[in-house]
């Protein structure tokens, strides 16, 4: 199932392929050509991919040859990076590049003050957009969820059900009542919602992100970090507030800070509590966004009317159970 956002980002993908490399649709296969001579990554490749998929969806035929062409050309799996912890120091070393390149770089301060943010109050970068103090105390930040979607799905085995995802259409998220920590939050929060007035992350992302490997690459060059954070992206920080988040408070409350609907879904796609390294968060969920979790929080299986699909919810009518036999003479377990 595909959000609004998706779809608009497969339109303009294929029209970007079939632009540069002059496509045409009556030949699928010359589609899986095309993303696999690009210059791409194997990440690019998939969600090209994906986007070729939808555009052909309601053609079987097309999809078939342009499945059969694609497992041939595909590049060949490769094995997951292990998600790298960020400790403090990591943070620190990116400040000291944003003070350094600050003359060069409108966006240096917006870089590292945006991954720091991230690790401390869990935002998605495009979350901050239509974020917002709830009060003027600044005690609990306001944030609508950028993945929230509700949608019939019109096609598959579900066709029919009401697909769900993000716990809401808005979490709040409440500051933490350590007085220092509290300060500190509502300064990094500050800056972070100027910084979306200036310079729109829906605008702006790819300089942002271009300079956030600027300051990574003088951190190596000042020996300030180890080569071995070469991997790390903006992402990486949110990976660390859900370790730290998972160390610090149970299933349903990290779902809550996170905006997901599912309490599973931080433990099977994000970061294991093992690699908590602060020991600290800047926020903690409020009563609300609890509350929009709970109803499918604390279940190891999903009971008769509901289907999990990670952070995706799958409401579906109750079904009729099987009549099982008991068993004449029940196996005892041993010690029993």
């Amino acid at each position: 199932m595909t959000t609004e956002t998706t779809i608009e980002t497969y339109e303009r993908i294929v029209a970007r392929l079939s632009r540069s490399h002059r496509l045409p649709d009556n030949k699928p296969g010359s589609y899986a050509s095309a993303i696999s001579s690009g210059d791409l990554s194997p990440a690019s490749q998939k969600m090209y991919a994906s986007a070729v998929r939808h555009h052909f969806r309601a053609d079987p035929d097309a999809l078939d040859d342009f499945e059969e062409a694609w497992s041939s050309l595909r590049p060949a799996s490769s094995r997951r990076k292990r998600k790298r912890s960020v400790p403090p120091s990591v943070i620190t070393a990116l400040h000291r590049a944003a003070r350094q390149r600050k003359s060069r770089s409108r966006f240096a301060e917006h870089a590292a003050t945006l991954a720091e943010a991230t690790a401390l109050i869990g935002l998605r970068p495009c979350e901050w957009a239509d974020a917002a103090w709830e009060d003027e105390e600044r005690t609990i930040l306001v944030v609508r969820n950028a993945k929230r979607a509700e949608q019939m799905m019109d096609r598959g085995p579900f066709a029919g059900r009401i697909w769900k995802r993000g716990n809401g259409d808005h979490r709040a998220l409440e500051l933490s009542d350590d007085p220092e920590i509290r300060t500190h939050i509502q300064s990094l929060a500050d800056d972070m919602l100027a910084f979306e007035v200036q310079s729109p992350w829906s605008r702006h992302r790819v300089p942002i992100w271009a300079e956030f490997k600027a300051l990574l690459d003088l951190c190596f060059q000042c020996d300030w970090l180890d080569r071995k954070y070469a991997d790390l992206t903006l992402y990486s920080f949110r990976h660390q507030f859900s370790a730290e988040a998972k160390a610090l408070f149970d299933q349903v409350e990290v779902a809550a800070m996170m905006g997901h609907i599912s309490s599973r879904t931080a433990g099977q796609s994000y970061a294991h509590r093992r690699r908590a390294r602060a020991g600290i968060l800047g926020v903690k969920p409020t009563p609300s966004a609890l509350a929009a979790v709970e109803h499918v929080a604390a279940r190891q299986r999903p009971l008769p009317g509901l289907d999990l699909l990670n952070d995706e919810v799958v409401e579906t009518p109750p079904s009729r159970k099987k009549h099982t036999p008991e068993r004449a003479h029940p196996i005892q377990k041993p010690g029993l």
